[in-house]
């Protein structure tokens, strides 16, 4: 508003002002009312030249400010017809993205830059209005320009549209790309004369073909690097929209009716292979060269071969892509040591950010924003590695459905970018498997056992019956909506799960509680163990601590009230799926010694069967006399991991008591003060925070009234509330230092529910609350110091759980 406000003062002059003086109420409501889109060209007249000086407003729009009140909300006339609409595109227009406009805003400079207009699109090499190099290249020039295409490159993957990234670059416009190619390859010559095999003819083997092309080496370089940025585009558009996950901010699926060219040569990677090859003499401009279309061959066929898949030997795919990706990875940190990036450049007719301008209609269009190239390069190096670690990982390593949820956890933790995210989806479920390996149904059955009480051989039968059946064959959907949940923008995640997983993980557990009766009462199952009830709840209670905690990652909990509710509740939900889990894992446990001890039982009487019959009775005596001792049994890397996960709930659920209890010793030492509501109540704003568990049965949705009985510390003395609160934080950093050296060392990384990083970060916020803490316990001493104490809650340290600092 501040900066709008500023630009539309440029409408009056100091001489103005001294011989007109208007009321302060007047001022403002003018500057107001010139600056909306309806009224604008009702004061086109007093718009100043470049010699006329400006004065500040401020203070004015400060005392219209200072007397609105609720009935009179709007700094402008009534007859202005001002209202929301506009006050949210003025909003708009100041955001720094829309600042920037096609023709820029009205600014007062010293020296006038000449303003030039969009040019049209090139046809060809050589046209009217653009003539672009191609006699002239030297081999210094084509690397700034192949440094340019990475920059471009960086911006189509970081949310840009294909007018602001890929067709800046005038070569890779179609009819400049197909001019190239007619000349690099002329129509008249066969098809068999533009193949160059380094092979006999009997012997041709298509990894080594190139191309014969007429022409210098850097043309066809500059022809190379071209299509190479055109076909990744291609590639790169159709993968985001058939994974279909893709919001405003990671991409633009506009393209103003841009075409992209399709060349004749099918196998693309030939092209890259010939520009490799076109130069012997490796200089420094030379080997970058070589790097960057390593770089650009590796980008594109992993790429293309992760969005194509096939059932049939899938590992052995995966793991050859994710060899070209390591090498694309390391070509990367060999550009960034070369030298000579620091000082090429390439000819400023190749690029233009401007085009296709006109195209995009009336609307203000945001300016192209492009990075320097080094950042670009490392932007790309990031993205690209997370095409192996966030892609090929998983599809190599998820083998259960456990497992196949952490690491996707991990995903969404990290803010992966559009591209691996999009290549997860399309691989999660295809040709009727999970990962393309897996049967979905087989899985989820897997993952129920994994934390349920094993069942006998005799009793699997019923799985069979078609009512489990149907109900697996039910749950494939939900599952798997909450496995592609992980991929989605993070500020979407909370709009998915109200409108479209609570209501359906409420209707499984009415389904799952009437099959867990009826196989009850056909004998199946008993009664104190409700399988799949018990399942289905744990889903359920898993997806609420996830809304929760995404509100702190989004910086959703503004007030301390907001960050004492939502720690609150996260406690709650965090206690109850704690509680589940350790009872279903409690149960599995002791019917897996059971078991055991019915084994050694059967292995020991075949043993005395084969011994002497005259030490039969003898033996038969010892063993009857002897405890029933279980056999050592050492934990499988699953039943470490399921440990882990407690542990990890456990830590969290700590850290929300301790927190909560700081923000309560904090206003009983009237450091936060109790917030007064006008408009709303706090009754009012926890139920809006959590409308969305409204209609979830199990658990039951809590209300204010439970909070506000919950969160009472008015009965604790300020001495026994601090000890406590500081006795929380203390036991959540044991906590954190057994996992490190304990459980973190003990399982596959890849499989842990939780990172050194961000074990490392709680461990951090448990340190830094004891210590303000301790600040607080000072404090109280002196009155005078607690009335001016500042209470800041920082997330960066931790996005979830935030460290609460005195100052």
């Amino acid at each position: 508003m501040m900066e709008q406000l500023i630009s539309v003062t440029a409408i009056m002059n100091q001489d103005d002002d001294l011989r007109h003086r208007p009321s302060d109420k007047e001022k403002a409501s003018f500057f107001v009312a010139s600056s909306l889109p309806s009224s604008h060209h009702l004061f086109e007249d007093l718009i100043p030249s470049a010699k006329s000086s400006l004065i500040d407003v401020t203070h004015f729009f400060q005392q219209c400010a200072q007397q609105l009140t609720p009935e009179h909300a709007f700094l402008c006339h009534e007859e202005i017809h001002f209202n929301l609409y506009d006050a949210m595109a003025a909003s708009q227009l100041g955001h720094e993205k829309m600042d920037c406009c096609q023709v820029p805003p009205y600014r007062v400079t010293t020296t006038e830059e000449p303003y030039v207009f969009p040019r049209p699109p090139p046809t060809g090499l050589s046209s009217a209005f653009t003539t672009l190099l191609w006699d002239e290249w030297t081999e210094t020039q084509v690397l700034g320009f192949a440094v340019q295409i990475l920059v471009r490159l960086q911006a189509l993957c970081t949310g840009a549209s294909v007018g602001e990234s890929t067709f800046t670059c005038l070569y890779a416009h179609a009819p400049v790309l197909q001019e190239m190619e007619e000349r690099l390859f002329p129509l008249e010559l066969s098809l068999s004369e533009q193949w160059n095999v380094t092979n006999d003819a009997s012997q041709v083997d298509t990894d080594d073909k190139t191309l014969s092309y007429h022409g210098t080496p850097e043309q066809f370089m500059i022809y190379a690097l071209s299509l190479s940025l055109s076909e990744i585009t291609k590639v790169f558009r159709s993968i985001v929209h058939n994974a279909d996950i893709y919001e405003e901010e990671d991409y633009v699926a506009q393209t103003y009716q841009i075409p992209l060219y399709t060349s004749r040569h099918q196998d693309f990677v030939t092209v890259f292979r010939t520009a490799m090859n076109v130069f012997h003499e490796l200089s420094e401009v030379q080997a970058a060269l070589g790097l960057i279309l390593s770089f650009l061959m590796g980008f594109y066929s992993s790429m293309a071969q992760l969005a194509k898949l096939s059932t049939n030997g899938i590992l052995d795919q995966v793991q050859g892509i994710q060899t070209i990706v390591v090498k694309a990875v390391d070509a990367l940190d060999l550009l960034l040591e070369q030298p000579s990036l620091v000082s090429v450049s390439a000819p400023s007719t190749a690029f233009d950010p401007y085009v296709y301008r006109p195209r995009v209609g009336n609307t203000p269009v945001r300016q192209v924003r492009t990075v320097e190239p080094r950042q670009a390069i490392e932007v790309l190096r990031e993205i690209t590695h997370e095409m192996d670690w966030s892609v090929c990982q998983l599809l190599l390593k998820a083998n259960s459905l456990g497992r196949l949820r952490r690491m996707l956890q991990h995903v969404s933790r990290k803010d992966v970018n559009i591209l691996s995210r999009s290549l997860i989806v399309l691989n999660l479920y295809f040709d009727d498997l999970i990962l393309g390996q897996f049967s979905m149904a087989q899985w989820i059955w897997e993952d129920l056992l994994e934390w349920t009480t094993v069942l006998e051989d005799s009793n699997l039968h019923f799985l069979q019956t078609e009512h489990c059946h149907s109900f697996l064959q039910r749950l494939a959907k939900p599952i798997y909506d909450t496995l592609k949940l992980q991929t989605l923008n993070r500020n979407r995640h909370r709009a998915f799960m109200d409108v479209i997983m609570f209501p359906e993980w409420v209707s499984l557990q009415m389904e799952a509680q009437a099959l867990d009766g009826y196989l009850c009462s056909e004998g199946h199952l008993q009664s104190s163990t409700p399988i799949f009830t018990q399942y289905t709840l744990v889903a359920t209670l898993r997806l609420m601590v996830q809304y929760i905690t995404v509100g702190f990652e989004l910086d959703l909990y503004c007030s301390h009230d907001d960050i004492g509710f939502a720690y609150w509740y996260l406690d709650f939900l965090l206690s109850g799926l704690l509680t589940h889990l350790s009872a279903m894992k409690q149960n599995k446990d002791m019917a897996n010694m059971e078991q055991r001890v019915k084994e050694s039982k059967t292995l020991t009487l075949n043993g005395s069967n084969k011994g002497n019959q005259r030490n039969k009775k003898k033996n038969q005596r010892q063993k009857n006399n002897a405890p029933e001792v279980a056999p050592s049994y050492r934990p499988t890397p699953q039943d470490l991991e399921t440990d882990f996960e407690l542990s990890v709930l456990a830590l969290k659920r700590n850290l929300c008591r301790g927190s909560l209890r700081f923000l309560a010793a904090l206003q009983q030492a009237g450091i936060l003060k109790e917030r007064k509501h006008i408009f709303t109540s706090k009754e009012r704003v926890f139920q809006e925070r959590f409308r969305a568990f409204a209609g979830i049965r199990q658990p039951p949705p809590l209300v204010y009234k439970q909070y506000a009985q919950g969160s009472d510390f008015s009965t604790v003395t300020t001495e026994e509330l601090q000890q406590s609160t500081s006795e929380w934080f203390l036991s959540c950093r044991r906590a954190v230092e057994h996992l490190q050296s304990t459980a973190l060392p003990s399982v596959d990384v890849d499989y842990a529910p939780i990172r050194e990083t961000e074990l490392n970060s709680l461990l951090k916020v448990c340190i830094g609350n004891n210590v303000y803490l301790m600040k607080l316990r000072q404090a109280i001493q002196d009155p005078k110091w607690v009335s001016s104490v500042r209470v800041e809650f920082e997330t960066k340290t931790h996005d979830q759980f935030c460290t609460i600092k005195l100052s």
